[in-house]
């Protein structure tokens, strides 16, 4: 996935994009939780100009989620 393909009006690029898929075993899957954290381009942006959203791919919709940023990272 590039930056052409995570296009949300009205927002920009402030970092790289990723695209995570998770594979378990047959008949295993994972039920805790996790923390994601990702750089962002500090120069250009402050912490209150910085989200994740994530693609919804059952409605093909990007979903703002929440995040906490600190030390030029957000962290969702």
């Amino acid at each position: 996935m590039d930056e052409t393909d995570v296009e949300h009006e009205g927002y920009v690029v402030a970092g790289d994009v990723y695209d995570i898929h998770f594979t378990y075993p047959a008949k295993e899957s994972f039920h805790d939780s996790f923390i994601l954290s990702l750089e962002y381009d500090s120069e250009q942006f402050n912490e209150d100009d910085v989200f994740v959203f994530y693609l919804n791919e059952d409605s093909d919709e990007w979903e703002l989620r929440d995040g906490e940023v600190s030390h030029h990272m957000i962290m969702e």
